[in-house]
């Protein structure tokens, strides 16, 4: 877990950090063994649109925008800073895009 400052966001506080700080999940992570043929699919169904401010890989992938991005990384990529390889766990996520709400349970933009 890690926490990140949204600086466009233009919700910056002058009081100390503590848990009531935290305003959101910013991103999330599913880990997919092809990234561009997963991505392929959540442009194609459900129309998604990549996050305009990170350049798209063959290995790492983003969606959405300075209030919440889905992030695609391929198995076994190391997650920078650390020497970790990135491992796929069961997840669950709901993400409200355009309107309409959409179920990504792990395993099924594979």
């Amino acid at each position: 877990m890690e926490f990140i400052a949204r600086f466009d966001n233009n919700n910056s506080s002058a009081r100390a950090f503590d848990h009531t700080s935290i305003l959101f999940v910013s991103e999330i992570a599913l880990v997919t063994q092809n990234v561009e043929e997963a991505a392929k699919k959540l442009i194609i169904e459900e129309n998604l649109s990549y996050f305009s401010k990170q350049i798209q890989r063959s290995d790492f992938a983003v969606f959405g925008d300075d209030n919440g991005l889905l992030i695609l990384v391929e198995e076994n990529r190391t997650w920078f800073p650390t020497n970790l390889k990135a491992t796929k766990f069961w997840t669950k996520i709901k993400i409200e895009h355009e309107n309409k709400e959409i179920e990504i349970e792990h395993g099924s933009i594979e």
